[in-house]
């Protein structure tokens, strides 16, 4: 649902069906954002944000959950720039997610 409704917009998506996936496609061209489930297969998005945070790797962070304020706050910790929590509404999530990318790459510029 989520590829198909960033693709209508215009996003370029790539999926990872685990953390361990998609740490390893960031090696091969970092996104302009990634959009992180924190209860994951294998390795849990809070330790995907460790990995990028001791790897140096520079990209906003858009978490999400259905576990509450606890994890969100634990998200913002590790380097989250952002949390939504679920259930979301659709139009909230490509919002929040535009409002990233373009607070990163202002940033960037300076």
């Amino acid at each position: 649902v989520l590829r198909e409704a960033f693709s209508a917009v215009g996003f370029e998506v790539q999926e990872a069906e685990s953390g361990l996936l998609g740490l390893d496609s960031l090696d091969e061209s970092p996104p302009a954002l990634v959009l992180l489930d924190i209860m994951m297969p294998g390795i849990d998005g809070f330790q995907v944000m460790k990995y990028l945070s001791q790897f140096g790797v520079k990209v906003p962070v858009l978490a999400m959950s259905a576990l509450g304020p606890r994890v969100e706050e634990r998200a913002k910790e590790l380097g989250a720039d952002g949390f939504i929590a679920k259930p979301f509404d659709i139009r909230d999530i490509v919002v929040a997610s535009r409002k990233l990318i373009e607070q990163y790459a202002a940033a960037s510029r300076t």
